[in-house]
């Protein structure tokens, strides 16, 4: 089992720190706490949240399915996590959203660009998955 050495903890907090104050700063969130940031993004709630121990920032898009005329629909949900590339599709009846959860490495720096990159890249797959939610 790999033990990261305290040189590569402290280097790990730094990225995970560096990288929610810049999205901080491009994206001000309404709600934040140690480890994420809460947002709208375009039509979707955005949720961004970091590890302080591993390297990893995790984007999670969520839109409300109530009054959408969206029915919980696993076939199709099961389709979307087939095929999808960056992250992972899913529905909560009881909370009545539709959420989708992509989970980036942080093992450099992320530019503003680079990480509006892989924003846009979640958001275009959320938002692919919620139409065809809505034509279903």
């Amino acid at each position: 089992m790999f033990e990261p050495t305290t040189q590569e903890i402290e280097q790990r907090e730094k990225l995970a720190q560096n990288t929610k104050a810049m999205v901080a700063s491009v994206l001000p969130p309404y709600v934040e706490d140690k480890t994420s940031l809460m947002l709208e993004y375009k039509d979707f709630y955005l949720q961004i949240s970091f590890t302080l121990t591993h390297p990893l920032m995790a984007i999670t898009l969520v839109h409300a399915t109530k009054d959408s005329g969206i029915k919980e629909d696993m076939n199709l949900i099961n389709k979307l996590n087939l095929s999808s590339v960056l992250g992972c599709h899913s529905m909560d009846s009881d909370a009545q959203c539709y959420s989708y959860r992509a989970t980036q490495w942080l093992d450099i720096e992320l530019s503003e660009s680079r990480f509006f990159e892989i924003l846009d890249r979640c958001y275009a797959e959320a938002s692919d998955a919620f139409n065809s939610l809505s034509r279903s």
